[in-house]
């Protein structure tokens, strides 16, 4: 019997700064899409703001899942700097595919959209419930897509 190891999948959003009612309504969600991921790829999950100290979600959310995983997906509807690292610790640190999505009516940094190479991209969705697909056929293109790194002038292959 052949064994498919899956890929490890972090999930990155903004819940910081959520007023209580849209955090709660918005980590359902996100808990729910995450299970839809479930079924292609291992999904790394972040210890979010309800429990632990700054110093255990730092340790999970980076330690744990950015610094584990085989690629990203960034939720960029609203904004986030806690996002933004990881985002930054995802391309440049482990140099990791990352995909950024945000609904078309979300305003995004221009320093999120103007961020261009490194196994990047950001796509818009119409609704929250396409993402699962949308970025399982973006994620599976960049992961066998072979590595550019613009800096170094290197070309990798996985």
């Amino acid at each position: 019997m052949i064994t498919t190891v899956k890929k490890k999948l972090y999930v990155g959003c903004a819940i910081n700064g959520l007023q209580p009612e849209l955090k709660q309504r918005f980590l359902a969600e996100i808990a729910q899409m995450k299970d839809q991921f479930r079924k292609h790829f291992e999904v790394l999950d972040f210890l979010g703001t309800a429990i632990g100290s700054p110093r255990d979600t730092y340790d999970q959310d980076i330690t744990e899942c950015v610094m584990k995983a085989d690629c990203m997906l960034a939720i960029c509807d609203h904004p986030s700097t806690g996002l933004g690292f990881e985002i930054a610790v995802a391309l440049f640190q482990r140099k990791i595919p990352v995909l950024a999505m945000a609904h078309e009516s979300s305003s995004v940094s221009r320093l999120i959209l103007g961020i261009h190479g490194h196994q990047f991209e950001f796509e818009n969705y119409d609704y929250f419930g396409d993402i699962p697909e949308q970025a399982k056929s973006s994620l599976t293109r960049m992961m066998s897509a072979p590595k550019h790194y613009p800096h170094r002038g290197l070309m990798l292959h996985n």
